[in-house]
């Protein structure tokens, strides 16, 4: 899986993380070549985040590899701060 191994590269000292959120959008060209749907396997990222006892993803609708300034950012925001409130944070 690209998202995988991508993640993988550039987390490898954050093993430790209890909290995860995984974001990206539907059509992310740079990350998944314009289709996102499905990338995510959740066996490959537990398996990045083993000390995480919460991991979520979520793939932002109609939207590419610019998330905070796409026209459905303020949707994007929303999910992130009910992610970040469900912990308490």
């Amino acid at each position: 899986m690209v998202i995988a191994s991508v993640i993988r590269k550039r987390c490898a000292d954050l093993p430790r993380l209890t909290l995860v959120q995984l974001f990206n959008g539907e059509f992310d060209n740079y990350i998944c070549v314009g289709d996102c749907r499905g990338v995510y396997d959740k066996d490959a990222v537990e398996g990045l985040f083993p000390a995480a006892s919460n991991i979520t993803t979520y793939l932002q609708p109609n939207t590419g590899h610019a998330l905070t300034v796409a026209t459905n950012a303020s949707a994007g925001y929303e999910v992130i701060l009910q992610y970040l409130d469900s912990q308490g944070l």
